[in-house]
Formats: structure tokens, sequence, C-alpha cells
């Protein structure tokens, strides 16, 4: 859904709409979404997509964020009649690290280095991910809503989102 604020604007409260996507980007009710958003008026920050969850796609999961991104910005191009540019800087990722609930998907540090390499060539409005509190490896008989489920340092993945600075 999108986020409304009624609080000013600033880097702490910029209003976004996160939600799922496919690999290829919004379905077709995500595009709904934008446009009926964007008919309104809705002058939001950046439509976010949580790229994780897919039931299935090819390739690494950066890569599938990448499209999955580029199919947001086209839709958002097109609802919002940005040009590219523009249309890039109303759109953001928060991905998942590490294992998600699929059992063939696995975010690493490469793929999260894919995707700060994207957000940096494009300068998108958002580069977030679910969940900090995750962002550890495993210790024996903890559960993934405590840790990654991959081997990594500490805050690893932390320290590559932190690199983004729009």
């Amino acid at each position: 859904m999108p986020s409304r604020s009624s609080r000013p604007r600033t880097p702490e409260s910029s209003p976004t709409s996160p939600w799922g996507t496919t690999p290829e980007g919004p379905d077709a009710n995500g595009k709904d979404l934008i446009a009926k958003g964007a008919a309104a008026g809705l002058d939001n920050d950046g439509w976010t997509v949580m790229p994780f969850d897919f039931g299935g796609h090819s390739g690494t999961m950066g890569q599938a964020t990448v499209s999955a991104l580029e199919g947001l910005k086209s839709a958002v191009k097109r609802a919002y009649g940005y040009g590219g540019a523009d249309a890039y800087r109303h759109i953001g990722v928060s991905s998942m690290n590490g294992k998600t609930d699929e059992a063939d998907e696995t975010v690493t540090l490469a793929d999260f280095r894919t995707i700060l390499a994207y957000a940096r060539q494009h300068h998108i409005a958002r580069f977030a991910f679910w969940s900090v509190n995750r962002d550890r490896q495993c210790a024996s008989g903890s559960d993934g809503d405590s840790c990654s489920g991959v081997s990594q340092d500490p805050y690893a993945y932390t320290k590559v989102v932190v690199k983004y600075v729009g």
C-alpha cells in the first residue's frame, strides 16, 4: 500500500510504497496500483519492491532483483510520464539478506553488491533490506527470523547497504 505522511518530508520520513514483485517487475495489480497512485496525484518519494519469495526465477537473486527493478522503473515511468532518470529516482528496493522463505532462494553478499552497483548507477530512491536483526550467521538451533541462514560476518549485508548514498 502507498505510504503517506502528514509529517514534513525529511530523509528519515520519506514516504515510500513497498510491496512484493515478480522477477520481471510489478504484476498486473502492482502496475494498477502505480497507475492509480499517479492518477490520484500521489507524490511519494519511491515505489519500492521487495524482490524475494518469487516462487521461481532464473539466474542469481541479484540479477532477478535488477530485472524486477527495471520492470518497476518502466511501470513508474509509464504511469507518471517521467523520463528515465526521474523514474529511477522514484524506485527503490528492500531486499532480503540470506535465505528467503523459498528453498531455491538465497540472497548472497555478491547479490547485494550487484544491487548496490545498480543503485549507484541509477540513483534510485531507496536501497534497504529485511532485516538487520538477521544480519548475522545462525548459531546452532537458530531460526531464520534471527539470522541470515548463510555463512557471514556480523553485519556483512549492512556494510554493503551503507555504502549507498544516493
